[in-house]
């Protein structure tokens, strides 16, 4: 241990006492030792109904002439998401979330999302709650600023490989 650290616990809190941390409001003594508030959700089993998405995103259009340059992440085209919740389309919902957070991505970063594995739960009373993300495989938008600095310097390391990342 260095000097300087200290050892910190972790008080877990029902709902009561949690609600009654707010009762007392923001200038109690007890909010200057929070770090973290987590939540959890609500189930009798567990962390709820696992609902597991192995997201691929659909490959840019290309022929000799025309070539798209960016993943299109088309989450407008699944409809409702309220009417897919209600009419037990879990998995459709959870794919247009996923389709969501790429576009972010996308908009946000300049990164496309190819591919990865998007854990969701439901919880008891009909919530569909998103979890975490593994295996995720992203690639640099084509033809934008970013990507070309990228092939540039895998260019000098290995022609095979910048053509995976590249294409």
């Amino acid at each position: 241990m260095f000097e300087n650290d200290r050892l910190e616990s972790m008080q877990i809190l029902r709902d009561t006492d949690f609600f009654n941390l707010f009762q007392n409001g923001a200038s109690g003594k007890e909010w200057k030792r929070i770090r973290n508030v987590q939540t959890c959700i609500k189930s009798k089993t567990g962390v709820g109904k696992p609902i597991i998405i192995e997201f691929t995103a659909t490959p840019p259009v290309r022929n000799d002439k025309t070539r798209v340059k960016e993943i299109k992440y088309d989450f407008r085209s699944y409809g409702d998401e309220i009417s897919m919740i209600r009419s037990g389309n879990e998995t459709d919902y959870c794919m247009k979330q996923c389709l969501k957070m790429c576009y972010y991505i996308q908009k946000m970063h300049s990164i496309e999302v190819v591919k990865m594995r998007c854990h969701f739960a439901k919880d008891d009373n009909g919530s569909i709650w998103f979890i975490f993300a593994s295996n995720i495989f992203t690639r640099d938008i084509l033809g934008s600023k970013h990507a070309a600095v990228s092939a540039k310097v895998v260019k000098y390391i290995n022609k095979e490989h910048q053509k995976q990342l590249v294409d």
